[in-house]
């Protein structure tokens, strides 16, 4: 009897000691599961980049006139406000507002029309002058900007017709801009071949 009244005088005292040790943190479901979530996004962002930068369907650049469009300072809402110029030069060929947000020595690549390789102002000026001159834009509306510092990725609906053939096209428009102190310093475009048909072959200005 001696004994089992210690045993249980023993099992009392162990059962009081665990109570009174502070219970463990554990990190909460909730916020476990928004670690993941984030990680997922973030690793999903950067394929979508690879993917852009691997070539997705792009298009002529043109522009029928773009809603203003706010946004926080960066790459995005530079090309977001350069759009809006280009709309402008579209509808008016008032070039000047465009021309503004490019570096003097900009880059300019573009595979439409058999290819175009630019370096500085007076070459983009030429390309955009060719573009307004075989390009009828009826649709322009930008549905996705990727951001990773100065370097942005942008894919636009684009519809229209080419001004000497009257070919219509519809297709998505993937561009590519290095962007430095809120101007465009590199930018890449690929077109895909019904772009090319609908506005024929032209040859660019010379320089």
């Amino acid at each position: 009897m001696a004994s089992l009244t210690i045993t249980s005088h023993n099992g009392v005292a162990r059962a009081a000691q665990r109570a009174q040790q502070p219970a463990r943190a554990a990190l909460p479901r909730s916020r476990m599961s928004l670690v993941v979530r984030a990680s997922a996004t973030e690793t999903a962002r950067r394929d979508v980049l690879k993917a852009a930068a691997g070539g997705l369907a792009a298009v002529s650049l043109g522009a029928a006139v773009p809603a203003p469009v706010s946004a926080a300072p960066g790459a995005a809402a530079t090309i977001k406000e350069a759009y809006g110029a280009f709309g402008q030069f579209v509808a008016t060929g008032d070039y000047g507002a465009l021309e503004s947000y490019f570096t003097d020595d900009i880059t300019w690549v573009s595979n439409i029309n058999g290819g175009f390789n630019g370096k500085g102002k007076a070459d983009v000026k030429r390309f955009f002058t060719w573009v307004r001159s075989v390009n009828a834009v009826t649709k322009f509306e930008p549905y996705r900007f990727i951001e990773e510092g100065n370097n942005l990725a942008v894919l636009v609906n684009i519809a229209g017709s080419g001004k000497l053939t009257g070919k219509p096209y519809d297709t998505v428009v993937s561009h590519f801009f290095v962007v430095e102190n809120g101007k465009v310093a590199d930018f890449r475009e690929f077109a895909s071949p019904d772009v090319d048909a609908a506005m024929g072959k032209s040859p660019f200005p010379r320089a």
